[in-house]
């Protein structure tokens, strides 16, 4: 099956699941538009958090160059689970002293999680989700502001399993199938 039908196959196949939200405890509380008022936005870090998550979209990220110049408090170890981002758009943003808590709405297409059942392999769901998470930026003196840690609620992007150690759910899909689907979101299809 061509990467183009597979995305397509796919995108049918999940799209009484494309509206679903992930439960409630899972997604990052929406931003009070009172608070919003009485602060002041920061634009600059909403251009950093861009870029930020322009360079985690996908399975291969790195392609539009490295997000660790943005981070001033990476992840300490493994994120788990990992979510592979297709598109975003920035939302808001507060001022909370020198820092800024900027929000986001994401749309992901895979779920990557450890195999509690065997070591060293992975687990992973293509399906399509939208949310609203926030992000916590910190100002980095010259360098200007930079993302501190993850997502509200410890969500990231990325993915660490490759085919070979990765049980799929569908069983057909593949990282490169994942891509695909990336693509195809990101061109409108």
């Amino acid at each position: 099956m061509s990467p183009r039908l597979w995305a397509a196959a796919a995108l049918l196949a999940v799209s009484l699941s494309a509206c679903e939200r992930r439960p409630q405890g899972n997604a990052a509380a929406p931003t009070d538009s009172r608070s919003s008022a009485q602060s002041p936005r920061a634009p600059d870090a909403e251009r950093t958090l861009a870029l930020f998550l322009d360079r985690s979209v996908g399975v291969t990220p790195s392609a539009r160059g490295t997000r660790d110049s943005l981070q001033a408090c990476p992840p300490d170890g493994m994120i788990d689970p990992i979510y592979t981002l297709a598109t975003f758009q920035v939302l808001a943003s507060s001022l909370e002293g020198d820092s800024a808590q900027v929000s986001a709405e994401v749309t992901t297409v895979a779920e990557e999680r450890t195999d509690s059942r065997v070591y060293d392999r992975r687990v992973a769901t293509v399906r399509i989700a939208t949310d609203t998470f926030s992000w916590r930026l910190i100002r980095d003196g010259a360098a200007g502001w930079k993302v501190c840690g993850t997502a509200t609620g410890g969500y990231d992007f990325g993915h660490y399993g490759n085919d070979a150690k990765t049980t799929w759910t569908p069983r057909a899909a593949t990282w490169e199938k994942v891509q695909a689907l990336v693509d195809s979101l990101r061109q409108g299809g």
